[in-house]
């Protein structure tokens, strides 16, 4: 076993971060991890089982949903209300307070021992970057002048594309707008040449698996997600 030093991670939060992926049917052995994690004030640990030892906080079950858009057949609908971000028109401010909403289950916002208001500061980094990134795309949803909704859209590999985040503003859930957001990412990846999509939610986030399975997402992975603290 290796933890591996996070360079981004550590350089963000201004502490030393390490990960580490353990295997399908392995289990950890808890005095050589407890040695290899003083390095680290946290370790994230990736496993495709459950792991059973002292101070091994789960704080997410990600589940990863894909599907094929090879054959999926062009939709005869379109939706005037979503269209690409444009920081020349649109307030990036709404956009930040989406972002920040889409990860309020993330397991940066549920662990409290992050304390130095890391999570809001990582999902504005991650639009500011989307938005920057010219490998990129930012859906956003408006009625009028009112941001409801956006999501962001990069390429995984020159076959797949990954829906990262999702966000629908609270006051408007169950009308559409995530449906519509998904709906066009996936006609703008497949109009991109991508021949699969996916996207990664938290399992606890029974609403948006749902909305992703109606939009033709199936579950293809599940990752045990935990932390460990030197604190």
């Amino acid at each position: 076993m290796c933890i591996r030093r996070l360079d981004w991670d550590s350089d963000f939060f201004g502490y030393e971060v390490g990960k580490v992926i353990i295997p399908k049917g392995i289990s950890l052995n808890a005095t050589e991890f407890y040695e290899d994690a003083q390095k680290f004030k946290i370790t994230y640990v990736f496993s495709e089982q459950e792991q059973r030892i002292k101070n091994l906080r789960l704080v997410d079950i990600k589940t990863l949903l894909s599907q094929s858009i090879v054959e999926r057949k062009k939709s005869k609908t379109r939706n005037e209300s979503v269209s690409f971000f444009d920081p020349r028109r649109h307030n990036f401010e709404d956009l930040k307070e989406l972002a920040i909403a889409s990860g309020e289950l993330s397991r940066f916002n549920i662990d409290k021992d992050f304390k130095n208001n890391e999570f809001k500061r990582l999902y504005v980094q991650w639009i500011e970057n989307a938005v920057e990134d010219s490998a990129s795309d930012v859906l956003v949803y408006f009625d009028g002048d009112e941001l409801l909704g956006l999501t962001t859209l990069k390429e995984e590999s020159n076959k797949l594309s990954n829906i990262g985040l999702v966000a629908v503003r609270a006051d408007t859930r169950g009308k559409g707008v995530g449906q519509s957001l998904i709906d066009a990412s996936i006609k703008l990846a497949k109009k991109k040449g991508y021949s699969e999509i996916q996207v990664v939610t938290q399992h606890v986030n029974q609403p948006a698996i749902r909305l992703y399975e109606k939009c033709g997402f199936v579950i293809t992975q599940k990752t045990y997600v935990y932390h460990y603290w030197n604190i």
